[in-house]
């Protein structure tokens, strides 16, 4: 009987922590789009931009947890972070190759937060993100935490004014 109770002590214990080892995040998304310039100018003192490839990071958390996010890392860029509660349930878009527009739901007592990756530094990856990972550096309870999301996956382009 002792040894069951020690097993089973054991298993508790480890569930707690693997918990805690979530930072409260119940599920995680990541999605990325190519954006294109809808308008070429014609002026000749304005260049063309290229495009433009948007990372977005929706993570489910419960609702005690506000996360805060540092940066985030794809590939070789680093990236900050605009992070804000949005309202379930969530419009991502179109993934690409579908029909269906992919829509998150929140379960009950849980809060979707966005978290969109801007201003990646100066070494800048034009590749798309085919089988890579988004690395989130952010604080939990005072500590430096690091969380992986993986598959990032592709949306269907859009034109950008």
């Amino acid at each position: 009987m002792k040894t069951l109770l020690f097993f089973l002590f054991c298993a508790l214990s480890i569930a707690s922590i693997a918990q805690c080892s979530k930072y409260g995040i119940t599920k995680s998304y990541a999605y990325w789009q190519l954006q294109y310039p809808g308008n070429i100018s014609t002026e000749e003192d304005q260049h063309h931009k290229e495009r433009d490839t948007l990372f977005i990071v929706y993570i489910e958390v419960s609702k005690a947890v506000k996360p805060n996010w540092k940066n985030a890392v794809v590939g070789i860029n680093k990236y900050t972070i605009l992070q804000s509660k949005v309202a379930s349930p969530v419009n991502v878009g179109v993934l690409k190759n579908q029909s269906d527009s992919t829509v998150l739901n929140a379960k009950k007592k849980n809060q979707i937060w966005q978290l969109t990756l801007e201003n990646p530094t100066p070494v800048v990856q034009k590749s798309e993100p085919i089988n890579s990972e988004i690395k989130l550096k952010g604080m939990w309870h005072n500590k430096r935490v690091n969380y992986r999301i993986k598959p990032i996956n592709e949306l269907m382009p859009v034109l950008t004014m």
